[in-house]
This record gives C-alpha cells, sequence and structure tokens, in this order.
C-alpha cells in the first residue's frame, strides 16, 4: 500500500480515537439510535417511528445499538472514504506533494469537529458514495458504458438513501455531459440513461412510503426555519445557474477538470444550503469539489481558469457568510481527551465538557429505575438521549418536539398520550405548553423528581 495511503489512514483514526470515547451528547445521532431501537423492537419506519431522514442512516444506527459503536461504524467508513479520495485526487491532480497535500486536508475538514465531521450525521455518510461515483465517472467518462454510469447512478443513490441532498451531485453528473453534446443525443445517450436508471430504482425500491415521508413532508420542514438571510432557493439556484452558465460559455477554452469541479461545486453548494440552516454538518458535502477544485487551479497558467475559480470560489464563500454557518473549535475538544485520558479529569468531568450530558444521564437513570423494559415513556423537549439511555421507546412515533411542531402532530400526539397513559413523562421548562399538555399533565401525574430543567412525572399507583 502506498506510504502517503497509509498515514492518511493513521492519520484519520488519530483524530476520531476520541469520538469512540464520548457519551451520547448529539441530538440528531439520539434520535438515529432511538428509531434504530424501534426498528430492532419490530416498528415499521415512518409509518410506527418518524424522523424525516433517508432510511439507512436509521438501519446504521439499529446495527450501531449505542453511540460508540454508531461512531466506529462512521470511523470505518471514513476510512473507506479516505482511500476513495486519494484515488480521486491522484486522477485529478496526479501523484504529486501537491495531492499529497489534498488529502491531509481532506482528513482534517472530513474529521474534526469544525464542521461536525466527528459526528454520525447523514452528510457525512452521504458523501463517501457521491465521491466513489464522481471516482467511477471521471475513470470512465468517456468509455460510454452503460454498466459503469448505472454504477454511478447506483452509488449517488446510495448516498442519496441516507441524504436526500445527493439528488444535486446527480444532477451535476448529468449536467456536465450535458454541456459536451447537444440536447437531442442525450436522449439517446447510454450514458444518461444508465445515470437516470442506477440512480431511480433503489430509490423506488425503498418504497412509496419513504418517498412521502422523507421527500414531499420535508417541504414543510424546510420552510419552517426563520434564521438566516441567505435569500431563497429560486434566488440561490438563479445565482449558481447563472454561473453555470458562464461556466458552459468556457468550456471548450478550460480543461475538462475545471468544469467538471466547478458544475460539481455549484451543485453540491446548493445542496448544502437547500434549507438555509446554519448547521456546519451541511457543508461536509461541498468539502470534496471546493478543495479539488482550488488545487486544480494550481496547475493551470490560463488567467481565465484562475478567474473562473476565485469566482466560484468567493460566491461559495459569500453563500456560506451569508446564512451565517457555525463551527465549533477543535482544540479545547481534543484537550478535553486528552485530559481525560491522561487522569487529569475524572469521567464525570469529561462528559461535563458535553452540554445536558450529566443531567440526561440522571434523568434517563431515574426513568430506567421507575420503569419496565417494553413500558413507553414521554419526553417533551429535544433529549432523545433520554431514550436511548433508559432503553426505552416513545409513546407515539416522534421522537422530538421539534418534530411534533414542525409537522403539526401536537394534537395528535396529546390524544396518544391521553390514550397510553405513559408510566413517566419527562417535561423540559423551555418547550412551554401546547394546547394545554403541561396542565394535563400536571392534573394527571403527580410531580417525582426535578433535575435541573427538566421534571419527571410518574403515574400513580392504584
Amino acid at each position: 500500500m502506498n506510504k502517503i495511503l497509509v498515514f492518511l489512514l493513521l492519520g484519520a483514526i488519530l483524530l476520531r480515537l476520541p469520538s469512540l470515547f464520548e457519551p451520547n451528547r448529539y441530538a440528531d445521532e439520539d434520535i438515529y439510535l432511538t428509531v434504530g431501537m424501534a426498528l430492532r423492537e419490530g416498528r415499521v419506519l415512518y409509518r410506527d417511528i418518524y424522523d424525516n431522514k433517508p432510511p439507512l442512516i436509521y438501519f446504521t444506527a439499529a446495527v450501531a445499538q449505542n453511540v460508540a459503536n454508531f461512531r466506529f461504524i462512521l470511523l470505518l467508513w471514513n476510512l473507506i472514504h479516505v482511500a476513495i479520495f486519494y484515488q480521486l485526487a491522484k486522477l485529478i491532480l496526479g501523484n504529486n506533494r501537491r495531492m499529497a497535500i489534498v488529502c491531509i486536508l481532506f482528513v482534517i475538514l472530513s474529521t474534526l469537529p469544525l464542521l461536525e465531521g466527528n459526528i454520525a450525521n447523514g452528510e457525512i455518510f452521504m458523501i463517501m458514495p457521491i465521491t466513489a461515483a464522481m471516482w467511477l465517472f471521471w475513470k470512465n467518462q468517456a468509455s460510454g458504458s452503460f454498466k459503469f454510469f448505472l454504477g454511478v447512478g447506483g452509488l449517488l443513490a446510495f448516498g442519496f438513501l441516507f441524504k436526500v441532498t445527493a439528488v444535486f451531485e446527480t444532477g451535476a453528473v448529468g449536467i456536465f455531459l450535458l454541456f459536451y453534446q447537444p440536447v437531442y443525443k442525450s436522449l439517446v445517450d447510454k450514458r444518461i440513461w444508465g445515470l437516470i436508471l442506477g440512480f431511480g430504482l433503489p430509490i423506488i425500491i425503498a418504497g412509496e412510503a419513504y418517498v412521502r415521508s422523507t421527500l414531499l413532508q420535508n417541504i414543510g420542514y424546510l420552510s419552517s426555519w426563520t434564521g438566516g438571510s441567505g435569500g431563497g432557493l429560486l434566488e440561490r439556484a438563479a445565482l449558481v445557474f447563472t454561473l453555470m452558465g458562464l461556466v458552459f460559455l468556457a468550456r471548450h477554452k478550460l480543461n475538462r477538470s475545471f468544469i467538471f469541479l466547478t458544475v460539481w461545486l455549484l451543485m453540491s453548494l446548493l445542496g448544502a444550503l437547500l434549507s438555509s440552516r446554519p448547521y456546519p454538518h451541511y457543508l461536509l458535502q461541498v468539502v470534496v469539489p471546493f478543495i479539488l477544485l482550488v488545487a486544480a487551479v494550481t496547475l493551470s497558467r490560463k488567467a481565465l481558469a484562475w478567474s473562473m475559480v476565485a469566482l466560484t470560489t468567493a460566491f461559495t464563500l459569500w453563500q456560506i457568510r451569508t446564512v451565517g454557518f457555525w463551527y465549533y473549535r477543535s482544540w479545547p475538544y481534543y484537550l478535553n481527551f486528552l485530559q481525560y485520558t491522561t487522569g487529569q479529569k475524572s469521567k464525570s468531568e469529561y462528559d461535563d465538557f458535553f452540554q445536558g450530558v450529566s443531567r440526561n444521564k440522571d434523568i434517563s437513570s431515574y426513568v430506567e429505575q421507575h420503569t419496565q423494559p417494553g413500558e413507553r415513556i414521554f419526553v417533551w423537549g429535544t433529549e432523545p438521549a433520554i431514550y436511548v439511555l433508559a432503553n426505552r421507546l416513545p409513546v407515539g412515533k416522534y421522537v422530538t418536539s421539534y418534530h411534533i411542531r414542525d409537522f403539526d402532530k401536537t394534537g395528535e400526539t396529546f390524544s396518544q398520550i391521553q390514550a397510553a397513559l405513559p408510566k413517566t413523562i419527562v417535561i423540559f421548562a423551555s418547550e412551554g405548553d401546547y394546547l394545554g399538555f403541561v396542565p394535563w399533565v400536571k392534573s394527571h401525574y403527580p410531580l417525582a423528581r426535578e433535575i435541573q430543567d427538566a421534571r419527571i412525572y410518574l403515574q400513580p399507583s392504584f
């Protein structure tokens, strides 16, 4: 094996090592683990237990069962991605020092807490099959082979079944092919049909419930975010396709790799900015095309190439700044782990670095002691770690309060609670009251315990 690749893999393992020791501290991961727990107990995804992501993230969580295993699966997944990225970078940039630097940069950006690369989220799983698809495409673009493009579409669909925004990379491949041939030829191009069939068939197999639950219902979810000032999707798309038009006009004056990477970057940016939510892990989608494009332009002496890349890069950075993406400092994260492993911090002190962890552990421990396996509970809040740590499933199909509100299921959930009368109800003060839910709980359940900002109510014994 190449020494550079070995170095990259060892570096990725070292940077991800602290993630294997983390407590349940990130809501998205605990939502997936709760849904995975429900799947293991026989609940049907989207019908009996719900979250708005594609199915593969939940089946992965069902296999993992806990956060440590989930992160370990992610570590292995990322190692595969590093190897694939290495091959793609070598294919585009050549086997040189520039390629090695880009690979190191990829390992850093896809792993550090800076962009939440250490979290087992849909984006970090999605980008591996996307990179594999782009490597297969770029290696075989001129062959015209139906089977290769069937594979490209299948890999992109694999990514799509982790996160729907992979559809934009599928569009990037199609747009790039259209740049170099008339539309009428594309109608009979077996590469296009291979791409379409490869992408479409796995999604059809996934079923109607998936399409309805994660695509159609997400329209309201995407519009529920009111933060940021990045403009609407139509305005952003108009700017992207204006830039795409400039790239099209310059297509015969520039290297095909510049065109390919620019189209890929612009389409992936549309995916990352789809909801205008400023979560850092969304930016993982643009990391690969961004760093490859910036590196590729350094191989060129053409002023036009530098101008196009500068314009595309400026637009990308402007959009990121306009949406106001958050970021997380990495050094305190690694310092906390180092202090724990060297005995300078106890386990509880290590956990206290992550907000809410100790509280959720106390709550889940109390709930587990006062309920029986198989009994349902309800948490009015966004703390799915309680379900995971207590090994108890929620009443109804929704795991967090924000999904109940965003999908307007407050009345439905309230009715299910009144009918089921769960043994334990946990209410977080920050959530407020909806449809008289909190007064109803107070009138039917005695307060058993308060832990920081959470109140635990137990069903009275008769």
